[in-house]
């Protein structure tokens, strides 16, 4: 039986390993640039050929239309028929609850003005006072955005130049009597 050994698969020379490893990382070396260029030239190929778009799916909306204003209890202050009422329809469509008046229930007041007798009472209670864009913005993008890029000049000035909706606004003292001071 021949023996097999590995003297005979090493070479003698410490010259001729060195030419052996040489030549043996050299078509490695060639074959890695062989594979980097061939991969530029198929993605400049394919660069070059049209591709169909796909269409990228619509995510769906984490919150159900129905329940995008939940939590909303508003009354409208300002608009005449028929905006009142479709400003009304779309926000209780959006799960929002429609007051006739200012009650100690309600969050927002959507206005048409910027200073009404409800709006008085919505910032003495911390109301947020919007106008009808932020309930036509909900709509639009089926999802509930900011109230902040909605508000008067005079209600954005009570949460700063940085709010964010987490902010709370300031509750002013309720004047419970019926004078005027």
């Amino acid at each position: 039986l021949p023996s097999t050994t590995a003297e005979a698969s090493v070479p003698s020379s410490s010259t001729t390993s060195q030419s052996n490893l040489s030549t043996t990382t050299q078509p490695q070396t060639k074959v890695a640039k062989r594979s980097s260029t061939d991969n530029l030239s198929s993605s400049l190929a394919s660069n070059s050929q049209p591709q169909a778009k796909k269409a990228k799916p619509i995510p769906a909306s984490p919150v159900p239309y129905d329940q995008l204003l939940k939590g909303v209890t508003f009354t409208l202050s300002g608009y005449q028929d028929p905006a009142r009422g479709n400003i009304r329809t779309r926000a209780t469509a959006m799960g929002a609850v429609y007051q006739r008046n200012w009650t100690r229930g309600c969050t927002h007041c959507i206005a048409a003005f910027e200073t009404t007798p409800k709006n008085t009472q919505a910032r003495k209670a911390g109301g947020k006072i919007v106008e009808k864009h932020w309930v036509d913005e909900c709509h639009r993008l089926k999802k509930r955005v900011r109230e902040y890029p909605h508000m008067f000049a005079l209600d954005q000035s009570l949460y700063g130049d940085d709010a964010s909706d987490e902010a709370e606004l300031p509750t002013l003292p309720i004047d419970d009597d019926d004078d005027d001071d």
